[in-house]
């Protein structure tokens, strides 16, 4: 039987992929677009090793952020970086951004 608060795998990859999906748009608006085609897959590549970097420090050595950043936010921009990554080999980069009228998104 299950717990009146049972949480399902794949209801809890869609919610977090929804989250992480709405954070990288709103990143994306907030940069521009010449933060990512600027240095092409070679920035991601770099972005994703600071991103491991900090995560190995934040876990393996317990170190005490100097910035306000948790594991959880780290983990949140690797997937970011790495979707990043998958629409530049996908689509190509950049892509248009709908302006807030046409924007179906909350």
């Amino acid at each position: 039987m299950l717990k009146k608060d049972q949480v399902y795998f794949q209801d809890a990859v869609s919610e977090i992929l929804g989250d992480v999906g709405d954070l990288v748009i709103r990143k994306q608006i907030d940069y521009g677009p010449h933060a990512i085609s600027r240095f092409g897959m070679n920035g991601i590549v770099i972005r994703l090793s600071d991103k491991i970097e900090r995560l190995i420090n934040l876990t393996q050595f317990k170190k005490e952020p100097e910035v306000e950043e948790s594991i959880e936010d780290t983990l949140a921009d690797i997937i970011g970086y790495a979707v990043l990554g998958l629409v530049m080999q996908k689509y190509g980069f950049p892509l248009p951004i709908k302006q807030k009228k046409d924007d179906l998104t909350p």
